[in-house]
């Protein structure tokens, strides 16, 4: 298994409950925690941050539709691992993979 942390920058207050602790994920991930608070900035946006656990068997190309699904036009920032990535499908699926291969 390996964790995946994202974390999601928002302004858009119904997010959180969209990453539910203990939820199942299509395509085979699963997600095992999830916080978020409210961090001071300009527009006060949310900071959410999750854990989600994913084998080698996970079906990337649908786990990466349903995130960014979840994500577009909500999100104002995401990281993947620390690693900042650009809000569409495509580089979603790319940064999820090497993600998931790497290690």
């Amino acid at each position: 298994m390996k964790a995946l942390k994202i974390a999601i920058e928002t302004s858009d207050y119904t997010l959180p409950s969209d990453f539910k602790e203990q939820a199942q994920i299509p395509g085979g991930a699963t997600i095992t925690s999830s916080s978020h608070t409210i961090r001071r900035m300009q527009i006060d946006p949310h900071l959410i941050e999750v854990v989600i656990e994913v084998s080698g068997s996970v079906a990337i190309g649908v786990f990466a539709n349903w995130l960014y699904d979840k994500l577009k036009g909500r999100a104002t920032h995401v990281r993947i691992n620390r690693r900042e990535i650009v809000l569409n499908q495509g580089e979603i699926e790319r940064i999820l993979q090497e993600e998931i291969e790497v290690k």
